[in-house]
């Protein structure tokens, strides 16, 4: 998700909806779910945001790269805490930093366990 406070959660969301990207790879959020929706309403998606329990649930909700609803879906790990779901966008906030590292470290233990391929992080 990056900092929630940044630019991290739209291009995030930005590339989610990319046909291109979502053609060659299973896209899952580690960040907010509520945090990566709102940044859709900002940018005008029409991303459905759902959250997952957790890394060992993706299995069970993944779709193969060329599966098309009509309404794109992203999956997201909640890997933060929800006080970051209150941080002003532009406002520099501990919470944002928090949340940032949280799902960082979620994200890179979920690699390293091979419950995920890989990792790409939105501007931290």
């Amino acid at each position: 998700m990056g900092d929630a406070a940044g630019i991290g959660p739209e291009v995030l969301i930005r590339a989610a909806v990319s046909e291109e990207l979502r053609s060659r790879c299973r896209l899952v959020a580690v960040g907010h779910p509520e945090v990566l929706a709102r940044a859709a309403r900002l940018t005008g998606s029409s991303l459905q945001i759902d959250e997952v329990a957790g890394f060992d649930s993706l299995r069970d909700r993944m779709t193969s790269p060329n599966d098309a609803a009509e309404t794109p879906i992203l999956l997201c790990v909640k890997a933060c805490e929800d006080d970051v779901a209150d941080v002003a966008f532009g406002k520099v906030d501990r919470r944002a930093g928090q949340a940032a590292y949280d799902c960082l470290v979620a994200a890179t233990k979920a690699a390293l366990a091979a419950q995920i391929d890989g990792i790409c992080t939105a501007p931290l």
